[in-house]
């Protein structure tokens, strides 16, 4: 799995609210959140442009999704 998979990134969070922890969840929220304005500091500083995969900016601080038109296969029904 990449580091930047979504259940690597938020796997604390998970993690806190499937065991009702909300102190833990909510640490892990904020440590996601200070990572990523780590990551937009450091871009700004080298001039780097970041550009979202699935969305688009379609007017000045609105975004919306970007359909890439491939189906999403049926979710498996576990119980």
């Amino acid at each position: 799995m990449e580091p930047t998979e979504t259940l690597a990134i938020w796997r604390v969070v998970m993690g806190g609210i499937t065991r009702r922890d909300w102190e833990m969840a909510r640490k892990g929220k904020h440590e996601v959140e200070e990572r990523q304005r780590a990551l937009a500091k450091q871009r700004k500083k080298e001039g780097i442009l970041w550009t979202p995969k699935h969305f688009v900016e379609v007017e000045e601080g609105h975004w919306q999704w970007k359909h890439s038109n491939k189906a999403v296969p049926p979710a498996p029904i576990i119980v």
